[in-house]
């Protein structure tokens, strides 16, 4: 081949269509950052939506959940409790609704 380019019928270089090509499905498919809360922030693409964590030894951020729908991803940036309650790490969360006292199994 040694560097030929090839023509298609309309005039256009090849190799330039699939350069093009590779573009547009790159440009279509970037993400687009909604929110960030650290170590959590909210992604999209044209076709889904995702939670991603911060991870601290990569230092990047990685998948950590594909929300279902648009409304899952809207309750999700609204209340950090249940982003916290869908990491698979095992944080803490909604905490604050259990209250600071420890009743006895008799006076529940």
């Amino acid at each position: 081949m040694g560097g030929k380019r090839y023509r298609d019928s309309g005039g256009l270089t090849v190799s330039l269509f699939f350069v093009i090509l590779v573009m547009s499905l790159t440009d279509a498919m970037k993400p687009t950052i909604l929110l960030e809360r650290f170590p959590y922030r909210f992604v999209e693409t044209e076709e889904r939506g995702w939670i991603e964590k911060y991870d601290s030894k990569t230092k990047r951020y990685t998948h950590m959940y594909e929300c279902d729908c648009e409304l899952q991803m809207t309750t999700a940036m609204s209340d950090i409790e249940y982003v916290k309650w869908l990491d698979p790490s095992g944080v803490p969360c909604y905490r604050h609704m259990r209250g600071d006292s420890v009743f006895p199994p008799s006076r529940l």
